[in-house]
């Protein structure tokens, strides 16, 4: 994407050069790029930081709404380190001035860029399952805390009323709980050691039973559980 056609064929007449087919799609203004990026899905981008409707900048902005893992090199006619920093961090993966195109240097930016552009969206793809699998736990934390809780109450209820007959078996249920809690717990830290978790079969039976008897022990608590 350059304004610049004589910019835009010199840099076609360099990758031309390039092994193996290349296919370039040109674009001279901001909204056009977007379009053809929608149509083609291209590998790549280059993108002048000198246009006639708005800078390299906002151009980044733009694109990066639209399409934030397609791999960007900024191409200027400026080349300067502050210039470079504040192209990284409005989104280019990469920066190369006019004045030092040459096929090597467009083949090493545009290498760079492609592992940058791929190593951003596998860390975005690995928050989201860790935001995924926080929610999950949190909600399934909240069932063992709340029956915790509950037979809090009853034991202090009955410590006070001086009944003791249950206290063994609410103390027992108390720790079953606690137990749960710290399995899940337990399951958070293996994912965040080993996020590659291994799925095992469990006999359906069995966990019916025991949602059974969780419900069945929060029901002779004085309030209900929320989850």
């Amino acid at each position: 994407m350059d304004d610049d056609r004589a910019d835009r064929t010199a840099t076609k007449r360099v990758l031309s050069r390039a092994e193996g087919p290349v296919y370039i799609e040109e674009a001279s203004s901001i909204d056009e790029a977007i379009e053809k990026i929608d149509l083609h899905q291209p590998e790549l981008m280059l993108l002048d930081y000198q246009m006639p409707d708005v800078d390299g900048f906002q151009g980044l902005e733009l694109i990066r709404e639209c399409h934030p893992f397609l791999p960007i090199v900024m191409v200027t006619g400026h080349g300067s380190e502050t210039l470079a920093t504040s192209a990284s961090h409005a989104g280019a993966d990469h920066y190369v001035p006019k004045a030092s195109i040459s096929l090597e240097n467009l083949e090493n930016a545009m290498a760079t860029a492609k592992a940058k552009a791929q190593l951003r969206k596998t860390i975005h793809e690995q928050q989201s399952e860790l935001k995924q699998f926080a929610r999950v736990l949190s909600h399934d934390l909240k069932a063992p805390l709340n029956r915790m809780r509950n037979f809090a109450d009853i034991i202090s209820e009955d410590v006070k009323a001086g009944q003791l007959d249950d206290l063994e078996v609410m103390c027992d249920q108390l720790k079953h709980a606690a137990s749960d809690a710290i399995d899940l717990v337990k399951l958070l830290t293996t994912f965040l050691d080993e996020p590659d978790i291994a799925y095992e079969l469990i006999d359906v039976k069995d966990l019916l039973k025991e949602i059974a008897e969780v419900a069945k022990s929060d029901q002779q608590g004085p309030c209900s559980v929320v989850n």
